[in-house]
């Protein structure tokens, strides 16, 4: 089954829709200055992925988390964001007047002569520059090529139905059933994300979980090319596109594991949430604006500790110092306000965690070990054309340059030096081998980092304070790098990527066909019937039967439920002889060897069997649908009720007929 006929793509093309719809919105109220849409997508979403774990976490606690009540708080938030957090008063003061003017302005038009003359003088204010044009062009272009590039690799995927995919599963199954923690102290804020991207785009949880990690290193090759092109003075877009290529499909300098490139990562998402606050308190600010970006930091240090608290001591504390000491544009005061923040809000969320914890004492210690090591992380330096140690060091020695000259010329580039002395930190904690230290997990960090430090390098010791280098042969040479850098990385991975096996296929269609009918059928109106290693999908959706039952029972709930279900008394004096609106029967034909699957190749003998009721159910006038046929595959729909669990046929049934 071929991705375009799941949920996901559909799901991506919403998420698309929704970020151009709102950056149009907010291009028309700043109409008379530049406003780039890689500024809105990433700082935005830092915004609301930090604002969505946080009050997924309060309503989980207060067991009312739905899709309903999330959506109120947050258009809550929006309300306050929109209005610069205002006191309420101010902000009834202000809705009031921008009413009374824009009433007065529709009046005016209404009672205008020439209305057409009006609407042409108005759309005519309207300024779009080149720079957004571009800009948006390459934001197009980088989220085409990790679309393609990471579903090229889709059938080498083997984190599909693995064990860390089934605890993955079970955990986001857990935000579902309004619980935050396990006794395994595993931190939730991933799964958080996880789930309400599913709920909000209309796609099941298997699908999201499956399809994240891809969202996440999409977000993240625009992060990069944005962070990087905070440093670009004279090549704005072709180096930042070469970092962002280089973390992309830089299989020989990032040590990606291929099998499990599908896996989301915490530590990606803590990028994604830190790096967009951490800029944005950088810059130079009036009194409200240095206020709403210390709330958006509050929010973004609270959904960071529930992501992965670690990453607290390791990624924030470092560059909040480094911050604190680079930064001239901060008073001492603000300083201090930041790094009281960063000191009393992970407190606030121990305390948080140790007051909710429903499995005996929060045992603090274990908590902040346990979210140091990761036994799921996944990393592989085997395909690496270098020695990762030598890789890390190489650019180290870049990043101490990059700052040693911003020191010299005395024009500080902010962006550039936090990032190198954060590289610099991370690779001399990595090489203290301290047992808290986990490889796989600074490996990913450094996936990352590297391709952001070689752009920085790139920019700041070649392009930026070389004066022999005008614009134009900036841009020229850069164009050339990114092209070399496409040929020689086509050239070199060749053998890799030929070496890959395609597997996992049966595993492949058999998401497609839950996630196509969990999307498309209301829940628990409905049964499959399926091997027992399938019921974890079952939970909280949707009816079990194993084949066990069907044999037995199956027939005989059939007839008597045929023959009664007129009889409301008799169904209310007999709820089990009622069956589901509509059966799906798995029959798994074909599998993939040496891999983890959720079914087993259904046998001979059961599939005479299911032949042969399904013969007898034709025979009863039921109706039978072939809902999936592949040579790995088949699914059949026995339709108990007509028009009464596919949702689009409920809406547009005309009962009457």
């Amino acid at each position: 089954m071929k991705l375009y006929e799941t949920s996901f793509l559909y799901a991506l093309i919403r998420f698309i829709c929704v970020a151009l719809f709102f950056y149009v919105i907010k291009k028309t109220q700043n109409n008379k200055k530049e406003y780039l849409f890689s500024d809105f997508l990433i700082t935005n979403i830092s915004i609301y992925a930090s604002i969505n774990i946080v009050i997924i976490f309060f309503l989980t606690q207060f067991k009312a988390y739905n899709l309903f009540n999330f959506l109120c708080l947050l258009f809550v938030f929006l309300f306050f964001e929109t209005n610069n957090f205002n006191h309420p008063k101010i902000i009834y003061i202000t809705i009031k007047n921008s009413f009374e003017k824009k009433v007065i302005r529709f009046i005016g038009f209404i009672e205008a002569v020439n209305k057409k003359k009006q609407v042409v003088e108005y759309f005519k204010n309207y300024t779009i520059y080149k720079s957004e044009i571009y800009d948006l062009s390459i934001i197009i272009i980088i989220f085409i090529v990790a679309f393609c590039f990471r579903m090229f690799f889709y059938t080498n995927d083997l984190f599909l139905f693995s064990e860390s995919w089934f605890a993955d599963y079970e955990n986001i199954m857990r935000i579902t059933n309004q619980q935050w923690f396990g006794t395994e102290y595993t931190e939730m804020g991933e799964f958080a994300l996880i789930n309400i991207f599913g709920l909000f785009f209309k796609i099941s949880s298997e699908m999201s979980l499956q399809m994240f990690g891809f969202l996440q290193c999409s977000i993240l090759s625009i992060l990069i090319f944005w962070i990087v092109k905070k440093t670009s003075v004279k090549t704005p877009y072709f180096i930042p596109f070469f970092s962002a290529l280089l973390f992309l499909g830089g299989l020989i300098i990032t040590p990606i594991d291929i099998p499990f490139i599908f896996k989301h990562r915490k530590i990606f998402s803590v990028f994604i949430i830190f790096f967009p606050i951490l800029f944005s308190i950088t810059e130079k600010q009036h009194y409200y604006k240095y206020r709403t970006h210390l709330i958006y930091f509050s929010f973004a240090l609270l959904a960071i500790s529930f992501l992965a608290f670690s990453s607290l001591l390791i990624i924030v504390l470092p560059s909040l110092l480094f911050l604190a000491i680079y930064d001239s544009k901060k008073s001492v005061k603000q300083k201090t306000q930041i790094l009281f923040l960063f000191i009393v809000i992970p407190i606030i969320t121990i305390l948080g965690y140790y007051a909710t914890f429903n499995y005996g004492v929060f045992n603090i210690p274990f908590f902040i070990r346990n979210s140091f090591i990761e036994i799921s992380n996944f990393s592989k330096i085997k395909n690496l054309y270098f020695q990762h140690i030598n890789i890390v060091t190489a650019v180290s020695l870049t990043a101490i340059a990059v700052i040693i000259l911003n020191i010299l010329i005395k024009r500080t580039n902010i962006e550039s030096i936090l990032i190198s002395s954060l590289y610099l930190f991370l690779a001399a904690l990595f090489q203290t081998r301290y047992y808290l230290i986990d490889e796989n997990l600074f490996l990913l960090i450094f996936s990352v980092l590297t391709p952001i430090m070689i752009g920085i390098s790139i920019n700041n010791l070649i392009f930026n304070h070389v004066k022999i280098i005008t614009v134009k042969a900036a841009q020229y040479l850069s164009s050339i790098i990114v092209i070399s850098t496409v040929f020689i990385l086509i050239f070199i991975q060749r053998p890799i990527i030929s070496q890959l096996k395609n597997s996992n296929e049966t595993n492949r269609q058999i998401l497609a066909t839950y996630d196509k009918i969990i999307t498309n059928h209301l829940p628990y109106s409905f049964a499959v019937v399926n091997n027992e290693k399938t019921l974890i999908f079952s939970k909280y959706n949707h009816f079990f039967m194993n084949y066990s039952e069907l044999n037995k029972e199956y027939l005989i709930k059939d007839s008597v439920f045929h023959t009664n279900k007129n009889k409301k008394d008799f169904l209310k004096n007999n709820p089990h002889t009622i069956l589901p609106n509509s059966i799906f029967l798995f029959e798994i034909l074909g599998v993939d060897k040496n891999i983890s699957r959720v079914g087993f190749l259904t046998s001979k003998k059961q599939l005479k069997t299911n032949d042969s009721l399904l013969n007898v159910l034709r025979s009863r006038n039921r109706e039978i649908e072939l809902f999936t046929n592949t040579k790995r595959l088949r699914v059949y729909k026995i339709i108990n009720k007509k028009n009464s669990c596919n949702i689009d046929k409920m809406l547009l049934y005309d009962k009457r007929l």
